[in-house]
């Protein structure tokens, strides 16, 4: 029986040691999030502009080309929702904060949480928006917040956009050296206008967004912060497939928050001085595409002077 148990120790211990290594590595991995997070608060004396938003501001608005100084909060897949907690949470370090820069997108007003992305903020901001309790994602990150094919992968470096090489972010961002042709035809640009719509369909979600947005814009013009809204450009072969009713209710929701508190509105999505060149795939820019959006971005800021 001994020998039984002495084998059977000899067998667990070096599987269970080389799980708590996996948990210890995967719970202390540096992601995006944690990038963007410890460089706010190191900037957050210095930071005059934040940047919210998904994606499209992730990459699109590089803080560089702002006259005054910018970070960029945005990340992928980031909601309004998220992007309203956060500025509330770091909104009290942030002592000489003058615009916050809110994108708007053609999902953003349905699209509220991600469930693949909730715990990410959870576990690196803190913010728990739908009060969720995690327990099996605390009791096993391998098991329950990765699953072992995606965990060994990340450990390897090897997970995408969602977990990168933080020593590549600047004030935030980090942007796309070039253009992915094989990722800009009409087949991409319908799929992705496509999966923009499922996304809308199953959301039940629309009002309860709408007014968590308006009272973002309340709560910071209350506080003499003046939020600007902008509308990243995507490509022909997505704009051609977008539901124009839609976007005319999108706008119309816009324009009324833009008389309501006296807006700036910048709306690049059909932008059409953004060539091929200015992107990475059908709806995100590359760096030289974020430079002119900024640009842009800037010369509104700068109007409000």
């Amino acid at each position: 029986m001994k020998r039984f148990v002495y084998k059977y120790l000899l067998f667990v211990l070096p599987l269970l040691l080389i799980f708590f290594f996996l948990e210890y590595s995967l719970r202390n991995i540096k992601s995006g999030y944690t990038t963007k997070l410890d460089g706010l608060i190191a900037k957050s004396n210095a930071i005059e502009i934040l940047i919210v938003g998904n994606s499209h501001a992730n990459y699109g608005i590089d803080p560089a080309y702002l006259s005054l100084p910018a970070y960029n909060m945005a990340y992928v897949s980031q909601t309004i929702l998220y992007d309203k907690q956060i500025i509330l949470k770091y909104l009290p370090i942030l002592k000489n904060l003058k615009y916050v820069i809110i994108s708007i997108d053609y999902p953003t007003l349905y699209y509220g949480s991600d469930e693949t992305r909730d715990f990410f903020y959870y576990h690196y901001y803190g913010i728990n928006l739908r009060h969720k309790s995690y327990f099996n994602q605390n009791l096993s990150y391998f098991f329950y917040v990765f699953s072992p094919v995606p965990s060994i992968k990340l450990l390897l470096n090897k997970a995408g956009d969602l977990f990168v090489n933080g020593d590549s972010f600047v004030n935030g961002w980090q942007g796309y050296d070039s253009t992915n042709y094989t990722y800009i035809n009409e087949k991409a640009g319908k799929q992705k206008a496509e999966h923009f719509d499922d996304e809308i369909n199953s959301s039940n979600e629309h009002r309860y967004i709408c007014s968590e947005f308006e009272s973002l814009i309340a709560l910071l013009k209350q506080k003499n912060i003046t939020p600007v809204l902008v509308s990243a450009p995507c490509y022909k072969y997505v704009t051609d497939n977008l539901d124009n009713n839609r976007m005319d209710e999108n706008l119309l929701f816009v324009k009324k928050l833009q008389a309501q508190y006296n807006l700036a509105y910048l709306n690049s999505l059909e932008d059409t001085s953004f060539k091929i060149e200015d992107f990475y795939d059908c709806d995100h820019l590359n760096k030289f595409g974020a430079e002119k959006f900024t640009m842009k971005i800037n010369n509104l800021i700068n109007s409000l002077h």
